[in-house]
């Protein structure tokens, strides 16, 4: 089956992570078409204050972690992804929606 991905323009964990997020197709000439979001290699890492607490000072010395137990299993779970299958209409619904977004957002293409 065909596969394509779209990555985000920006990253999600700051530079100390590989991972980047996805939204993709992937499709068969069977009727069938999936759409989905993923997290793409994710090496578990993030920055966090060094002093252990959940709160961000932007002058406190910041460390980075690799996550773990609870936060781990989400992130793997993430980077599972998350699939939703579309039907003709669906898809076309979806594509009036990306170009009126895209329109409103950054203006017509001409």
């Amino acid at each position: 089956m065909p596969r394509e991905r779209v990555f985000s323009s920006d990253e999600p964990y700051t530079v100390a992570s590989s991972a980047r997020s996805v939204v993709g197709v992937v499709w068969s000439r069977d009727n069938y078409v999936q759409v989905f979001t993923e997290l793409f290699n994710d090496d578990l890492k993030y920055v966090a204050p060094a002093d252990n607490t959940n709160t961000i000072d932007i002058n406190a010395p910041l460390v980075t972690r690799v996550a773990e137990g609870q936060d781990a299993e989400r992130r793997r779970t993430w980077a599972d992804g998350f699939y939703v299958t579309l039907d003709r209409q669906g898809i076309n619904h979806l594509i009036r929606h990306l170009r009126r977004a895209r329109d409103q957002a950054f203006g017509r293409d001409e």
